[in-house]
């Protein structure tokens, strides 16, 4: 490793990495079908006659293609129609520090995007990982006793967050493949089954198709929501229901998600008069998240979703299911860490629920707690700042 003798940090032409790039002209398709055979692969530079051109990144690229007829859109289409067209692009002599405090200075999601760069005719030469700089600075730092644990604790944050974004990214692109294919899998029997002019399982193939669609679309709303709350353009709008009606909706869509499994559901609601003045949509995805993961997560016994308003509203779902280990409670509500192993998980789903669960009922100014006995049940209870129509009277 070699120093910059004026400022003593190490110099970023020994950080290059000189691999693979692509032409503006790949088709999409080709580039997404890599994107999920190689979790590993973050990032492809865009070069085009030996000048930078852009940076394709496995999350834009992935995200794009989920949204609604996303592949259909752009699959056949060259990759420059959805890539970063203005990546970030450094000299081959910028310092380290130079280049790192231009990295955070971006947008957050752009914040870990690789770094292109370029030499002195501004042709292409190699790109930057923004944690390998990290990582080297932290190193640097670290020669400096005052300043020896934050380099430490940044490169460790770095390290966990590196690990953390690969298992996500290998978890979402599994989750949104299989609803992806089995759309595309009963669209072509459909078609069959039109042109031999045999119709009789076109209502099941109908069927299994919504239901497919539907889930492409819940993991995409998780991912949406969960961006939207950590970017602060969440909002909150507020409005009179009732919770009894709430309650009673939460119900029978937890009785559609059990199917045939040997639940019983139950709802206890206080007075059906009482009027509620609050997020009505939010109070809804909170309490429907809740009573959702217990019907997953129970194979029998009951579960009760219940609700009490005194000076704030209380909310309660409790199961008899497969409870939580202890040792695993403190990361229920992390995001992006799943509690069970990607390769062995019986559950399907992004992991995201909780984690939007908690960062929707703190903007609503409220508070969650669970208590769980592995392999008895949990009981998860959620209070909210709400105001009654007609105004209850509380003790004092």
């Amino acid at each position: 490793m070699t120093y910059d003798s004026e400022q003593m940090t190490p110099k970023i032409s020994d950080l290059i990495s000189y691999g693979e790039a692509i032409s503006p002209d790949t088709l999409v398709s080709v580039l997404s079908e890599r994107f999920y055979n190689e979790p590993e692969l973050d990032a492809l530079p865009i070069v085009k006659d030996g000048y930078p051109y852009g940076l394709a990144t496995r999350s834009k690229i992935l995200t794009t293609l989920a949204i609604r007829f996303g592949f259909a859109l752009y699959g056949k289409k060259p990759i420059s129609v959805i890539a970063d067209m203005t990546p970030m692009i450094v000299h081959i002599d910028e310092s380290l520090n130079g280049v790192l405090d231009k990295a955070m200075a971006r947008d957050f999601n752009d914040i870990y995007d690789e770094i292109l760069v370029v030499d002195d005719e501004d042709k292409y030469v190699g790109r930057l990982s923004v944690k390998r700089l990290v990582v080297e600075q932290g190193n640097y730092l670290a020669s400096s006793i005052a300043q020896r644990e934050l380099a430490i604790a940044r490169a460790k944050e770095m390290e966990k967050l590196d690990a953390v974004k690969t298992s996500f990214m290998a978890h979402i692109t599994h989750e949104l493949r299989s609803p992806i294919g089995a759309i595309i899998g009963f669209s072509e029997l459909l078609q069959m089954r039109h042109n031999d002019g045999k119709r009789d399982d076109v209502p099941k193939y109908l069927s299994l198709l919504s239901s497919n669609a539907q889930n492409l679309r819940a993991i995409v709303n998780n991912i949406l929501d969960l961006s939207k709350i950590e970017a602060g353009r969440m909002e909150i709008h507020s409005e009179e229901f009732s919770l009894c009606e709430l309650l009673a909706e939460v119900l029978e869509t937890c009785k559609v998600l059990a199917g045939d499994k040997p639940l019983q559901i139950e709802i206890d609601c206080p007075d059906p008069s009482i009027k509620l003045q609050a997020d009505r949509i939010k109070t809804r995805q909170i309490l429907l998240n809740l009573a959702s993961n217990a019907v997953k997560y129970s194979d029998r016994g009951i579960i009760v979703i219940s609700a009490e308003v005194t000076d704030q509203l209380h909310l309660a779902v409790k199961d008899t299911g497969i409870g939580i280990k202890k040792e695993n409670l403190e990361r229920l509500f992390t995001a992006f860490d799943q509690l069970e192993d990607a390769k062995t998980r019986r559950f399907e789903g992004t992991g995201l629920g909780l984690t939007i669960t908690r960062q929707l009922i703190q903007l609503l100014g409220g508070a969650i707690s669970v208590e769980s006995t592995y392999g008895v049940g949990s009981r998860f209870d959620v209070s909210l700042p709400c105001t009654t129509k007609p105004k209850l009277k509380v003790a004092s």
